[in-house]
């Protein structure tokens, strides 16, 4: 990934406010640093068990912002055995 696009991933929610931004990668890395375990080796194959066990996904239609919603299922349905 280049440096901008990996910019825009802080720039963009914080509204290319700069200070938020810097704030948000201090953020960010910060819990990189406090939890490698939850970070290191973090890919989309890694998680897969996720979606098949449907506690994450998305709703089919958009919010009015033409966002993509997603739903993640917590509770009774998440199996504490598995993990």
């Amino acid at each position: 990934m280049d440096n901008d696009a990996f910019m825009i991933k802080f720039l963009r929610p914080c509204k290319y406010y700069a200070k938020s931004a810097f704030e948000l990668i201090q953020r960010y890395y910060r819990f990189r640093s406090k939890h490698p375990d939850l970070c290191d080796e973090l890919f989309p194959a890694s998680v897969t068990h996720v979606y098949a066990e449907g506690l994450v996904h998305f709703l089919p239609l958009r919010d009015q912002h033409n966002s993509r919603i997603l739903v993640l299922e917590c509770g009774s349905e998440y199996n504490l055995n598995f993990y």
